[in-house]
């Protein structure tokens, strides 16, 4: 089912069990301007998933986000992020949600796929201000952790 949040789209998840057992999902998420954080609470509200925060250590504004930011996203470089207040180890299903700077996902999202333990199933969701992005290389990144990918959802104007 496709619901909408402003001029954001997204898939609502539903609730998956294994085994009759309900499987744990956590949305983890980097946002600069609060567009990728009303999509993520939104999403955690339907589904019932834990959600948190990520942030960087150095906060950035409009200049840092675009010229170091922008630089760093390019070449899927990770960004200092303060550690979660989570452990995504105890998760089955993780959310990773960020936005797109330079035509990839912000370096904050990077780190936070840097942290992935092997053996989880992972969706990569983006939003961006011009329009959908391919993740596949992002996905690849997800996959050299030894996760699977659920799903990839770019959202846009």
């Amino acid at each position: 089912m496709l619901m909408t949040y402003g001029r954001i789209y997204y898939s609502k998840s539903i609730t998956i069990r294994h085994g009759g057992v309900k499987m744990s999902t956590a949305i983890f998420f980097y946002s600069l301007n609060g567009t990728t954080k009303a999509l993520a609470e939104k999403q955690a509200a339907e589904t019932g998933a834990d959600v948190f925060e990520v942030h960087e250590v150095k906060k950035r504004n409009a200049f840092t986000a675009f010229i170091p930011g922008c630089c760093l996203a390019m070449s899927r470089k990770g960004s200092a992020i303060v550690p979660p207040e989570a452990d995504l180890a105890k998760y089955d299903e993780i959310v990773i949600m960020g936005p797109i700077w330079a035509g990839h996902p912000a370096p904050a999202v990077n780190s936070i796929i840097e942290l992935l333990p092997a053996g989880k199933s992972v969706s990569l969701v983006c939003t961006s201000g011009r329009g959908g992005y391919d993740l596949a290389k992002t996905a690849a990144l997800v996959t050299e952790k030894g996760c699977t990918i659920k799903e990839t959802i770019c959202h846009g104007k």
